[in-house]
Formats: structure tokens, C-alpha cells, sequence
């Protein structure tokens, strides 16, 4: 996966101070460029998907996702 998107601009490699057999990956302006529009789109997908819903029952959803991340 990593060197899909090494090819493709979005992260790259740099050696790890201190710790010659590590490799530190870092987004390039490429990667943090298409984060944010991921973000973006996500966030407008979500508002899509939860229009129309009490807001107390999106949150309640939310909570209950961020403890099933957690879980594991």
C-alpha cells in the first residue's frame, strides 16, 4: 500500500533520526491536498446520510461508533 502511494505523489519516505532501521512516512502537499478533500467529502456524505435525523440520535450514533473503534 505504501509504495502505491509513494508512486502516486501522495507520501514519502525519509530516514528516522536516531534509528537507522526505521523510515518515518510523511504526507507530501500532494497527499495533504487530497486528505482534505476526502475530508470534505466525507463530512458532505455524512450530512447527506443524517439530514432529516434529531440531532441527539446522530450524536448517540457517533458515540456509539467511537466505542466500537475503541473496542478494538
Amino acid at each position: 500500500m505504501l509504495d502505491r502511494l509513494e508512486k502516486r505523489g501522495l507520501v514519502t519516505r525519509l530516514p528516522r533520526p536516531g534509528d537507522r532501521r526505521a523510515v518515518q512516512i510523511e504526507l507530501t502537499a500532494t497527499g495533504r491536498a487530497t486528505a482534505d478533500l476526502v475530508t470534505a467529502a466525507m463530512a458532505q456524505i455524512e450530512r447527506e446520510a443524517f439530514a432529516g435525523l434529531p440531532a441527539d440520535s446522530v450524536e448517540s450514533g457517533r458515540a456509539v461508533l467511537r466505542a466500537l473503534a475503541g473496542a478494538g
